[in-house]
């Protein structure tokens, strides 16, 4: 019956199985199956989508129905249909993600519902370890492209969380959840090769090549140890994007003698854009669009990663670790920097190349301490470190335009970029369900970051975060789920902060839900935004935190088995924004 019920028409193994162990054969073999975990599976052959369970939402395990947030969800399945290589391929096809492709420093940004910035507003975890660059709270390199080879599933929520998970969960959180070698044992390798663009028939241009395995089980017996062990290799030489460009003079060709004059309908403009080739003869600092040299050679990419999990009874290890090379892309746009690696000759310097490297390590211990069958205790610590690498450089032209490429000897090149950030965290959280109608999460959390204050500097500046968070479930009926949170907390950079988050999910029929969210949220300044400071950047140490509130609205409904569907409406109101703009101050600062 579950096989002539099943949309797919596949044989499921664990039909057999459950067979032979029911057979007087079964009483005289030992097969190496739990029955349990057949029932297990049984059931999940034909969940729904709105009863797969998640944990980001409230960190226990709850429908997606139920959930009180706007949450997606992308399965293994997913990945594997959809041909999904990274996260970033995967968050293209979730709504509210808009993307800046630039190949180089993250290399993609990822801007959750219309809030435009440097990745900071987004939590992203990897099985709840933190994987957001310390210094920025960004999402960079290896974070962007993490491998999804050996992901379970990945749970996106929209929206603030910061009552749960404090600063910086201020417009949405991912969670990345790698496969575990209880529930999903096995081995795999696998290997791929391509590239870019091809020059001509049989001959391929900007090649890349990765591979990957991962090997996962558990042992016997009723206390088994499970492990599930991961690791990548991926090395191209990127997109081609020599000889683009598009630059004109300032745009709108206003100046100080004629404000209105629209460059565009100047018969001289077009002459001198047809004869160089689509961009102007001359164009100077001041020139607006696009320009990327015939040598352009700097989308490079080179990274690995690294992933280990254990667990025993209610002890857990794990280990995320990753390394990202690349090139500087076309992070900087117009002639600001050159795009180029090329040797010199004749006793003439050639150009170095810009580039940006990056590197995190994390580990995390933890303990579930199961005190009732309605109590439990669970503690965790985490030893974060992130890394600018000292091979990480840049090259400035001194005079902007087209003719730097010209004048090897005319550029600063800086080199000194080494920047080490450090992060220790340590967490408890009491989980009490006295009743099916109860849910409380009670917890205490504490951080301490030291970071590097600027490039190549040794400087360090240290900071911390303490935190007490309350989430209360209600469920007075059984189509009425009610969750109230709420968090406190104190960073010394500034002082506290409160989040409060009040939700109501109503399940009017079967297949009809709706949800009333109400949360705020705020993110703290980063130490960058604090204290960086470079030839283009001032500090701030006045900087307050951002502020969000948010009201929103969803209902989902299952109009046949197949078709699943759901919306949300929300409003943000979000003050005290921190962005970066240019600004006339000429005052000195640390002789800059």
């Amino acid at each position: 019956i579950r096989i002539k019920l099943n949309p797919n028409a596949k044989i499921n193994s664990e039909n057999i199985n459950e067979y032979l162990l029911q057979t007087p054969i079964a009483k005289q073999i030992e097969f190496p199956i739990q029955k349990q975990d057949i029932q297990k599976e049984a059931q999940e052959i034909f969940k729904l989508l709105e009863e797969t369970e998640v944990i980001t939402a409230t960190r226990t395990k709850t429908k997606l129905k139920e959930a009180p947030a706007a949450i997606y969800v992308i399965s293994s399945q997913h990945i594997k249909e959809r041909g999904y290589r990274t996260l970033s391929d995967a968050l293209h096809d979730v709504p509210g993600m808009d993307f800046q492709h630039n190949y180089g420093i993250y290399p993609d940004l990822i801007h959750q519902r219309g809030l435009v910035g440097g990745m900071q507003r987004t939590l992203l975890y990897v099985d709840g370890i933190p994987d957001n660059n310390l210094n920025e709270n960004a999402m960079l390199a290896g974070s962007v492209r993490f491998p999804l080879n050996n992901v379970e599933r990945i749970e996106i929520i929209s929206g603030p969380a910061s009552a749960l998970y404090g600063a910086n969960a201020f417009n949405g959180i991912i969670n990345i959840i790698m496969k575990d070698g209880a529930t999903n044992p096995g081995n795999h390798v696998d290997v791929t090769w391509g590239s870019y663009e091809a020059t001509k028939a049989n001959s391929f241009s900007n090649p890349g090549a990765s591979a990957s395995f991962s090997a996962r089980g558990a042992s016997e017996g009723s206390s088994p140890m499970s492990y599930s062990v991961f690791g990548y290799y991926y090395q191209t030489d990127g997109p081609n994007m020599a000889n683009i460009n598009s630059l004109d003079p300032k745009q709108n060709g206003a100046t100080k003698d004629n404000p209105n004059y629209n460059y565009k309908f100047d018969p001289f403009y077009k002459f001198s854009r047809d004869l160089c080739g689509n961009t102007m003869c001359n164009p100077d600092s001041n020139s607006v669009g696009y320009f990327w040299s015939p040598g352009y050679n700097v989308s490079k990419e080179k990274t690995y990663n690294i992933t280990a999990k254990f667990s025993k009874g209610g002890f857990r290890f794990e280990t995320v670790n990753w390394q990202y090379l690349q090139g500087q892309g076309t992070f900087p746009n117009g002639t600001q920097q050159i795009d180029t690696r090329r040797q010199g000759g004749l006793g003439v310097p050639g150009f170095q190349g810009s580039a940006w490297d990056f590197k995190s390590n994390s580990m995390l211990v933890g303990y579930n301490h199961k005190i009732s069958e309605t109590l439990s205790l669970d503690t965790e610590g985490i030893i974060r470190n992130s890394d600018v690498l000292n091979s990480s450089k840049e090259e400035y032209p001194n005079q902007t335009d087209p003719g730097a490429y010209y004048r090897s000897t005319d550029v600063t090149r800086s080199n000194n970029y080494s920047r080490p950030d450090y992060g220790y965290f340590g967490e408890s959280r009491l989980n009490w369900n006295p009743t099916s109608k109860i849910s409380t999460i009670f917890g205490v959390s504490a951080r301490h970051f030291v970071v590097g204050k600027d490039y190549g500097s040794s400087d360090r500046y240290q900071y911390s975060n303490y935190a007490l968070y309350l989430q209360q479930v209600y469920r007075p009926v059984e189509k009425l789920s009610l969750t109230f949170g709420f968090r406190r907390d104190y960073i010394t950079t500034y002082g506290y902060a409160s989040t409060p988050r009040v939700s109501a999910i109503y399940q009017a029929t079967r297949d009809l839900t709706f949800k009333f969210l109400l949360g705020r949220a705020f993110r703290e300044p980063s130490a960058i935004e604090l204290f960086s400071q470079t030839q283009q950047r001032k500090p701030n140490a006045s900087l307050t935190p951002e502020k969000l509130s948010s009201v929103e609205v969803g209902v989902a409904y299952r109009f046949t088995k197949d078709f699943y569907s759901s919306a949300q409406a929300y409003y943000n109101a979000i003050s005290d924004l921190i962005l970066q703009v240019q600004t006339t101050d000429s005052s000195i600062i640390n002789n800059i």
